[in-house]
């Protein structure tokens, strides 16, 4: 593997768009090392923003995913959508550390822990 010349830029964008975005993937097709790919890719705003532009759409599909599954009720991605969107409405399983804008925290009783902390026992099959 990794065969000497220069890239070709329309190949190294056909194997990207092909390997969905996996930089090992796109380098196999090449016959190229993963490292050399990266460090091109990183010096071709080009090449770079196909990379992006394919993981952009990775996210979205994955989002859109967990949208779905919470509409249709699974608790799972409902726990996870909560503890990631939901972080600036309290859920969130860490303690931050200051509050908006680095400014003091503010700190008051709020269920939003407990919700969470039943959430997670339901989906790991705890009884109570």
């Amino acid at each position: 593997m990794g065969k000497l010349g220069p890239y070709n830029q329309n190949e190294v964008l056909a194997a990207i768009e092909l390997a969905g975005g996996n930089i090992s993937a796109a380098a196999r097709m090449l016959d190229r090392r993963r490292v050399s790919l990266k460090t091109y890719i990183d010096r071709q705003p080009k090449v770079s923003q196909l990379l992006n532009d394919l993981r952009d759409d990775m996210l979205d599909h994955a989002e859109w995913n967990f949208y779905r599954a919470t509409k249709m009720g699974d608790l799972g991605a409902s726990k996870f959508v909560l503890q990631t969107l939901g972080r600036d409405r309290g859920y969130a399983l860490h303690q931050e550390h200051t509050g908006p804008d680095g400014g003091p925290l503010r700190v008051e009783y709020d269920a939003r822990k407990l919700v969470l902390a039943r959430l997670d026992a339901i989906t790991n099959h705890d009884p109570d």
